[in-house]
């Protein structure tokens, strides 16, 4: 293995001045103590930081610079060296823990409260416990993350009472407990339920296990959720149920609409890691429930400019803007003709994604909208410089091609690239029985709109049109039905 893709390096390279800085101080600190001390060679690795990229940065050249009169192949510097490493990947672990823990007030009032409790110091434990409680308060909650933060905070609030014998104090504390509990685990449930309907229904992976649904339909949630009510876990759990029966009940509107509705009530006291799976979650469903309704696109359009203006399209600021978002906002924005805001997005946003797919998927997005404003020669020109290392837009790629070549009245082309695509879908072991069953649909409904250009036959076109409009599972049904009304309107006009 090269130096620069061992732990240490790989670590290293997240780390940013502020912190290398930090680091440096940590392992100069007394309280840090090793046998090896680590800090000359962190010093000798700053100078690649943060790519280690460089021609010069090789295992034997950062011997060489940090033991200039040893030899480098000699089987005893090499493992001194090696050791050093591991040293300073120790320190750097420890750094990580430490940091972790100060940055995290909640953890780190409880670990003193629990230090308190251990030495028998109970007068001081109110104010700290008080403390501890005001910053779960004040902190947007994390779904489960924060529940079990205050339930942790409730056990050791608990043995307080215990060593205190106050048993009304004890109890009281103990029932919020058993509260705190039966949200997390309905939480966890409830988001497991979807995550296992999901890769069930669309990845065809059977898991093997029926206990998720034996356990919601064995309980009456809907009063599970009247007894919460209140708590500050019942927005997420009422979010999760909604959700769950949309999904469950063939993505239904009303329960989607009682999930957008109690989330966007309550979405200032959600955090941006939550708002991040909500908005995940509505966007899915409600693009299943589009495919099946005539809905033009605007539900959609708005969740997505709406997850864009709380930024809650990625977890953090050091995130990268998911692929799937970045292209679902163009495509959502082309449906809409608003090609200004699409061209404004790109330019805006283009630097949030991840740089090895960067130019792929800003060539991609510009034929996207290229080709909603009919500019069909400069649309396969942007998409013709997609790398089709893209994986999860390789089937996205084909269909465009297919459309651009259909305008472009580019015969040969289209026959070539469907019978390609045909195979593809056929051959494919990461696409769905569902997803297969709408993409072929597409080509053989495509093949035999194409068909009708070089005929005038309305009888033929009025029985696509009858078959196609009952179409549920089919991708670009909308796009296929405009080249219908096209072609009628063209045959109408020769007639006449």
């Amino acid at each position: 293995m090269d130096y620069k893709d061992t732990k240490l390096i790989v670590f290293l390279k997240t780390f940013s001045n502020r912190e290398l800085n930090d680091l440096e101080r940590f392992i100069a600190s007394p309280f840090f103590r090793q046998s090896r001390d680590p800090l000359p060679l962190l010093k000798v690795l700053r100078k690649f930081h943060p790519d280690f990229e460089s021609d010069k940065f090789r295992e034997e050249n950062v011997f060489g610079e940090l033991y200039p009169d040893s030899d480098f192949s000699d089987k005893k510097s090499q493992n001194n060296f090696r050791s050093l490493s591991s040293y300073l990947l120790k320190a750097l672990e420890e750094y990580l823990f430490v940091s972790g823990v100060c940055e995290d007030d909640a953890l780190r009032k409880r670990i003193i409260l629990d230090k308190l409790l251990s030495r028998n110091l109970l007068k001081y434990c109110d104010q700290y416990l008080k403390s501890a409680y005001e910053v779960l308060k004040d902190r947007l909650r994390v779904s489960v993350h924060s529940d079990i933060e205050e339930f942790l905070l409730s056990e050791i609030h608990s043995r307080f009472y215990t060593m205190k014998a106050d048993l009304i104090g004890y109890l009281e504390v103990n029932f919020r407990s058993v509260e705190i509990l039966s949200a997390c685990y309905w939480t966890s449930v409830l988001r497991i339920a979807k995550t296992k309907y999901l890769v069930e229904t669309y990845r065809q992976i059977d898991s093997g296990n029926n206990s998720i649904e034996e356990f919601i339909n064995s309980s009456d949630v809907e009063r599970i959720l009247e007894i919460h009510k209140g708590s500050s876990q019942y927005v997420d759990l009422c979010f999760n149920y909604f959700t769950y029966m949309s999904l469950r009940n063939d993505n239904d509107a009303e329960y989607y609409e009682k999930a957008k509705k109690i989330f966007f009530e309550n979405k200032s006291g959600i955090s941006r890691a939550d708002m991040n799976y909500y908005y995940s979650d509505l966007i899915n469903i409600n693009s299943a429930i589009m495919e099946k309704s005539d809905e033009n696109g605007s539900e959609e359009y708005s969740l997505l400019v709406s997850c864009l203006e709380d930024m809650a399209y990625k977890v953090s600021d050091s995130d990268f803007m998911p692929p799937d978002y970045f292209r679902n906002v163009i495509v959502s924005a082309n449906r809409l003709r608003k090609f200004e805001f699409a061209e404004k997005f790109v330019s805006e946003f283009a630097d949030e994604l991840m740089p090895e797919i960067r130019e792929s998927l800003v060539n991609y997005s510009k034929g996207l909208i290229s080709f909603g404003k009919k500019e069909f020669e400069k649309s396969l020109e942007y998409i013709s410089r997609v790398k089709y290392d893209l994986v999860s837009f390789k089937s996205d790629l084909k269909i465009m091609m297919l459309k651009i070549f259909y305008e472009l009245e580019m015969y040969e082309q289209i026959y070539s690239l469907s019978d390609t695509f045909k195979h593809y879908i056929r051959n494919s072991k990461n696409l769905s029985n569902s997803i297969k069953h709408s993409y072929e649909s597409f080509v053989n409904y495509y093949l035999k709109i194409l068909k009708l250009k070089s005929s005038s036959d309305k009888n033929e076109s009025a029985h696509i049109r009858k078959h196609l409009e009952k179409e549920i599972s089919i991708t670009q049904k909308i796009w296929l039905l405009e080249k219908l009304d096209e072609l009628d309107l063209q045959n109408e006009s020769k007639r006449t």
